[in-house]
């Protein structure tokens, strides 16, 4: 044998149809991985965006929920304002101070702040 012969069978020579075979076929494989290396990223940011817009939509049904009781509890709380009026024009002051007590509760529990009571949510859970 000669040198000549050892390079004739060497399997990792460029020009041997096996090694271009092997080549072609690593290169698709690393397409193929890149590929889904893509897809799994651009699943995972969507699954991130819909998550942020859940959150986005839960706030602000939570805050419009929020300001719907607060105009609800000013409302009651003029209506129990009048009906502490009537029992005091009446002489009833033991009832009026009842109907004061909850007149004054609903008014501080409708000056909450919606916004500061349900914050913006975050892109980030």
């Amino acid at each position: 044998m000669t040198g000549q012969d050892t390079e004739e069978f060497d399997p990792l020579a460029p020009d041997r149809p096996e090694r271009r075979k092997s080549d072609r076929l690593l290169k698709k494989v690393v397409r193929l991985v890149i590929f889904i290396g893509l897809m799994l990223m651009l699943f995972v940011g969507y699954v991130l965006l819909q998550s942020y817009e859940g959150r986005v939509a839960l706030v602000n049904s939570q805050r419009a929920g929020c300001e719907r009781g607060k105009e609800d509890r000013k409302v009651n709380a003029q209506g129990w304002r009048i009906a502490e009026e009537a029992r005091r024009a009446e002489g009833q002051e033991v009832v009026a101070l009842a109907y004061d007590k909850i007149a004054t509760s609903l008014e501080e529990r409708a000056a909450i702040n919606c916004t500061e009571a349900f914050p913006k949510a975050s892109f980030i859970p």
